[in-house]
């Protein structure tokens, strides 16, 4: 009796064993474009062996069933977020190119990597083996997303932040520039002499203590004086001596 309940107690902890093992043994899968999650997809750990994967022309091609790609098409079955819709294989290296995968925003291509635990694989997808328990990340274009640019001063969903304080202009003091106990110079002034209108004027000299200033003379019409109408000096009659009278009576000349 005690034989049979030891049996029966060893078998129920390695169905335990075998169950809580297979639990720890699933690949968490998360698909990500440019940052932004796509699916995530817990994928059990399939056994050890190989397995066939089809390319993109239907063709099967074996490969290890704990690589990545395998565990990538297991997900691709067991979900509707995502499906690999080109997936080449190039017979010259044995190995196969994962180029597309179609997701909610259409096709994406040419960019798609791979992490195990936050490490890149260093490999191909279908040279990677897992041993289960691991996360595999699965991203196209950025792991991480964007800076998000739509922040605006802690006001989101549209909101416009207050508009800032207008800047206050610098008040400026006009320099005035005060001169003072400063001597003008004294300014001689020549008039020539001019005739106008029969008046002839002098020379005249003046001198004056004074700023300078623009003088402006004002235009004179000056006409030209014949000679004729220009006054002579009256010269005196010469002066004749008496003998002279006394020849003239006596001669009658």
């Amino acid at each position: 009796m005690k034989k049979l309940f030891k049996s029966c107690f060893v078998l129920i902890l390695v169905i335990l064993f075998q169950g809580v093992h297979a639990d720890a043994g699933d690949i968490n899968l998360t698909v990500k474009e440019n940052g932004n999650v796509v699916a995530t997809v817990a994928v059990p750990l399939p056994s050890a062996g190989n397995t066939d994967i089809n390319d993109i022309d239907g063709n099967p091609h074996t490969v290890d069933a704990l690589s990545v790609l395998n565990v990538i098409s297991l997900a691709d079955n067991l979900n509707d977020s995502f499906n690999i819709s080109n997936l080449i294989y190039y017979p010259s290296f044995s190995a196969f190119y994962l180029k597309c995968i179609n997701v909610s925003s259409g096709d994406l291509c040419d960019l798609w990597q791979y992490k195990v635990n936050g490490v890149d694989g260093g490999v191909g997808m279908d040279q990677y083996i897992l041993s289960g328990d691991e996360s595999l990340t699965l991203f196209f274009g950025s792991e991480t997303p964007p800076p998000d640019t739509s922040y605006n001063g802690g006001y989101h969903d549209g909101a416009v932040p207050p508009a800032p304080a207008p800047t206050p202009k610098e008040e400026t003091t006009p320099v005035v520039m005060q001169i003072e106990n400063i001597e003008s110079p004294i300014v001689t002034t020549i008039m020539p002499a001019i005739e106008i209108d029969n008046v002839v004027t002098t020379p005249v000299i003046k001198k004056s203590k004074t700023s300078v200033k623009k003088i402006e003379i004002p235009e004179m019409s000056a006409k030209a004086v014949p000679d004729s109408e220009i006054p002579k000096e009256n010269s005196a009659p010469a002066k004749k001596h008496w003998y002279v009278n006394i020849f003239k009576w006596l001669f009658r000349i």
